[in-house]
């Protein structure tokens, strides 16, 4: 596995970038439809730049999985910041 296949879970701040702007954007959308557009918005990423960076799409298709995993984790992990910053 070359590193550059990898480059994609850097992208986990974008995905769940464009998962808020769904939320904000559908504000009557149930929220257990985010970890599904998380993991929705990770294959597209990165099956785009494996297209752009000429890798393997099926493993492209494996850590758009994985990235949409760890932005789905991070729009978990913001949200309970969120609300334990309140009292």
């Amino acid at each position: 596995m070359d590193i550059k296949e990898l480059v994609g879970l850097a992208g986990a701040p974008i995905v769940q970038a464009l998962t808020e702007l769904i939320k904000n954007t559908f504000p009557a959308l149930e929220s257990r439809w985010f970890p599904a557009i998380s993991l929705i918005w990770g294959i597209i990423l990165n099956v785009a730049l494996a297209a752009i960076l000429t890798t393997s799409i099926p493993v492209a298709i494996v850590v758009g999985v994985a990235t949409g995993l760890l932005a789905s984790g991070l729009f978990t992990w913001g949200k309970r910041t969120e609300t334990s910053g309140k009292r």
